[in-house]
């Protein structure tokens, strides 16, 4: 794709990720017939389990047996049909994850293997994106690790923004996984004595970006916060009509959740490449996207068989 149509890989990356999102369409539409079925028969037999919970308020035990039977009554399983295909989400994610490591270690090999300045420009050209000038670096502008008192903290100093890394530590981070693998070549080396040969390398890239820090402003790993938690907001409003437990409560996602899965995507983003964070939001407005076509498909069909019901 890159080579032939795009030239240009954050454009392939999102090219790529709408055709895997279409491919995985079939399993996102039956996931979500069956949450809406689910819902629908939880939403019927929610007096019922009301009552239950009155009667037996001092026998949970008791409240919950009386439960399962209604459940098994009417067929309702623990999980709605289908919904085992949304946790494909996260091991694809940690695959990717995976790739893209490696990607952006075979891409500052080769940056650093270019002596020529139309050759380095060129590199640029298809290793940028936007406002990113290195999508193989984090969409991050300021350098946490330059800053007193951000050293100790290794969550924070992991931060880099710089467009072509200056140190060994971060090289070694970026090259560590594909080297082990032997992607770069011969690793008898040792990681960090081919970590200072590419630094070496990369000199002349630094010479001709010239300054050597912002290499993007935060705007894709926030993307993916907000993205995640439109997504969060969206799966609680569906379990709103989850039955009551024995003791009366709700059940929708935990506020713990809500607030812990934006902010560690947020983080994930901006300690990795810009080209990961490109494929989560890219994936993510995907299935926003999709699932709002397939609830309005559903909810048109739904309308439909109501009125003919009525006549």
């Amino acid at each position: 794709l890159n080579a032939n149509i795009t030239h240009n890989y954050g454009l392939t990356i999102i090219l790529f990720t709408i055709l895997f999102r279409l491919l995985l369409s079939p399993f996102d539409i039956r996931s979500r017939v069956g949450q809406r079925e689910y819902t629908a028969k939880m939403k019927k037999i929610q007096p019922e389990i009301d009552n239950i919970n009155k009667a037996y308020k001092n026998d949970p035990q008791k409240a919950q047996q009386r439960m399962m039977e209604v459940r098994k009554r009417e067929g309702i399983g623990m999980m709605p049909k289908g919904c085992g295909t949304m946790l494909l989400t996260y091991p694809i994610l940690i695959a990717f994850f995976a790739v893209f490591r490696n990607l952006a270690a075979e891409h500052m090999y080769e940056l650093s293997t270019l002596t020529d300045e139309a050759q380095i420009g060129q590199w640029f050209n298809e290793n940028g994106f936007l406002w990113i000038k290195n999508i193989w670096q984090p969409d991050v502008y300021f350098n946490f690790s330059e800053v007193w008192g951000c050293r100790v903290l290794p969550i924070i100093k992991g931060i880099n923004g710089h467009i072509v890394p200056n140190d060994i530590a971060s090289l070694q981070a970026t090259l560590k996984s594909a080297f082990d693998s032997g992607m770069l070549g011969d690793n008898s080396m040792g990681i960090q004595a081919f970590a200072e040969t590419v630094s070496i390398g990369l000199q002349a890239a630094r010479d001709y970006i010239g300054a050597n820090v912002g290499n993007g402003f935060y705007i894709f790993p926030l993307l993916a916060g907000a993205a995640q938690i439109f997504s969060l907001k969206f799966s609680s409003t569906e379990q709103q009509s989850v039955p009551s437990t024995p003791d009366g409560a709700k059940q929708p996602t935990g506020k713990f959740m809500k607030v812990f899965f934006p902010v560690l995507f947020v983080y994930f983003c901006l300690v990795s490449s810009s080209a990961l964070a490109i494929y989560w939001v890219t994936s993510s407005l995907c299935m926003i996207v999709l699932n709002f076509i397939i609830n309005k498909v559903l909810d048109a069909k739904e309308a439909k068989k109501a009125a003919e019901a009525a006549n």
